[in-house]
């Protein structure tokens, strides 16, 4: 378990003293989801809700990508990051058939196998730069197509 301390108010990190001045640490304590071990964590659904029961995604769905220490990758002109724990609109990506057009025949879902864009909040696309760096750019070319695999 690791924590984030700090004692400065303005900070991004957990503040004890602001906590429990606005009641946060009072009451019974919150139980936790029983977890055999395998398969996803269900405390990661109780954190982050999904936002539909239907876990399939469709063409033109918005979604966001979560990295593996929690944030979510955001766009900011060309660049790409992740640097905030949010889920807003810098966060948010649509899946684009990768032969063009905004979306394919009908509302399809996403299979294993197809290759798709990312297309940011900004109308950029994820692709891949020079040296394996991440990017936006200003179309979908070649760098920015990413086949699915599902599990």
């Amino acid at each position: 378990f690791f924590w984030n301390w700090t004692e400065r108010p303005d900070a991004m990190d957990w503040n004890f003293q602001v906590a429990l001045e606005h009641g946060c640490l009072s009451g019974p304590p919150v139980s936790l989801p029983v977890w055999s071990g395998q398969g996803e964590d269900p405390l990661e659904e109780v954190c982050n809700p999904s936002p539909s029961d239907d876990p399939r995604v469709f063409y033109g769905d918005k979604v966001c990508f979560r990295v593996f220490y929690g944030r979510y990758v955001d766009v900011w002109g060309p660049h790409v990051n992740a640097q905030w724990p949010d889920k807003g609109a810098w966060q948010s990506f649509t899946f684009r058939p990768a032969g063009g057009g905004t979306t394919v025949a009908g509302r399809r879902e996403i299979r294993s196998g197809d290759v798709v864009c990312l297309r940011a909040h900004n109308g950029r696309y994820l692709s891949v730069g020079a040296e394996r760096v991440v990017e936006a750019s200003k179309a979908a070319g070649a760098a920015g197509r990413f086949v699915v695999h599902l599990a």
